[in-house]
């Protein structure tokens, strides 16, 4: 499938669990090219098939005129759904060797983000319970740390500044400790490149 979480949503609302996750187009393009900011079949499907995709918009239209799927006629929404289970099929194909290729890509697609996939999915249909009084001891338990951390850099440095402050902290590393390689910028912050 392409994007089984939603789809494992879709089939929740009528009683159906998905079982047996094997693979997962979207998630397959993300472990090939995590840099990549569109996993969307119809972007994967341009990219690795050089197929330009019916969109949904196309089907349905667009903004405040928009139809639900099951609007649509029923000529017109079988021939989107066919489109894309074929292009998720011969992404399955593509995607798959690619993996293959780099034993270390198709380890982590199936023994990562497979089974995460799934957890997410039973996790975001049943929720999840948050242990409050956990959760505000460890923002105290990091507050202090922060506090002690930013306490040991001013000890370091042998003056007082704003630890958050990244003109300070460039002052600091350039000026005073003499660090090479800063360069004060025309905004007074500093780069190193």
């Amino acid at each position: 499938g392409h994007h089984l979480k939603y789809d494992a949503h879709i089939f929740a609302n009528h009683g159906i669990t998905i079982q047996g996750w094997y693979f997962d187009t979207m998630l397959a393009s993300y472990v090939l090219n995590a840099a990549a900011t569109r996993h969307g079949m119809d972007d994967v499907a341009r990219v690795y098939l050089s197929h330009l995709t019916t969109t949904f918009e196309q089907v349905a239209g667009k903004g405040a005129k928009q139809k639900t799927f099951n609007q649509i006629e029923i000529e017109t929404a079988g021939h989107y759904a066919a489109e894309d289970a074929h292009v998720t099929y011969r992404l399955y194909e593509v995607l798959e060797r690619k993996l293959k290729e780099i034993p270390e890509l198709i380890n982590i697609l199936h023994h990562i983000e497979m089974p995460v996939a799934s957890v997410l999915a039973t996790m975001e249909e049943n929720g999840i319970e948050l242990d409050m009084d956990f959760l505000d001891q460890l923002g105290v338990e990091f507050a202090n740390t922060i506090q002690n951390l930013e306490s040991e850099i001013v000890d370091i440095a042998g003056q007082s500044f704003n630890v958050s402050s990244p003109k300070q902290v460039g002052e600091i590393l350039f000026d005073k400790l003499g660090l090479k390689g800063g360069k004060k910028t025309s905004t007074g912050q500093y780069s190193t490149s």
